[in-house]
């Protein structure tokens, strides 16, 4: 083989390395959290799925993975998240048995989740979710329930700031900001719920 050749042989190697899939050799996570963010909010898990995740792995030092739920999050377009959520957690649950699964959205992304978690699920799906984190619940706007199932009663924390008009129909759109949950305690309260559930 030629030297042209051998290095060619590399790069390919080095190439396609870089193109495959690095979480598929992960290892499964102790924890993951799947959170919808709010609507017009960007791509990612938003400011109160940040905040909240942040705060767990602060507080807990365990393992805690998270993956954003990946939908628009525009007005009322709740159904390409409702499709990716329900993909998130039968994959997540058939591929990492042992991980304990967290989910939760804010405000529009709490309206997704409460539709997900309302729908058939596949078998021993709930089982893996240990715990459901809500704030500024939108579920109300959304004509879905405004609670998680029957299966997730005891695993849930919804969180609706005084005066909220999405949650609570309160006057005070302020008090739905992001930073009203993150700063007024909602996050925080959400956290130690989710410590003595993981």
């Amino acid at each position: 083989m030629s030297a042209t050749l051998a290095a060619t042989g590399v790069a390919t190697a080095v190439a396609y390395a870089a193109c495959s899939p690095i979480a598929s050799a992960a290892p499964c996570p102790d924890v993951e959290v799947l959170f919808a963010r709010g609507t017009d909010e960007a791509p990612g898990l938003g400011g109160v799925g940040d905040a909240f995740v942040s705060g767990l792995r602060e507080r807990t030092g365990r393992d805690i993975a998270a993956s954003a739920v990946n939908y628009p999050a525009t007005q009322k377009d709740i159904g390409p998240g409702v499709d990716d959520l329900h993909g998130q957690l039968a994959s997540l649950s058939a591929q990492c048995p042992n991980t304990k699964i967290v989910v939760g959205g804010y405000s529009l992304g709490a309206g997704v989740t409460n539709r997900v978690l309302n729908d058939p699920l596949p078998p021993g799906v709930a089982d893996h979710v240990v715990a459901v984190v809500l704030f500024g619940n939108a579920s109300r706007l959304l004509d879905v329930p405004v609670t998680p199932g029957p299966a997730f009663g005891g695993k849930t924390i919804d969180m609706c700031n005084p005066g909220d008009p999405i949650c609570s129909g309160g006057p005070l759109a302020l008090s739905h900001l992001q930073l009203a949950y993150v700063a007024g305690g909602g996050v925080n309260a959400a956290i130690e719920f989710t410590m003595t559930k993981i």
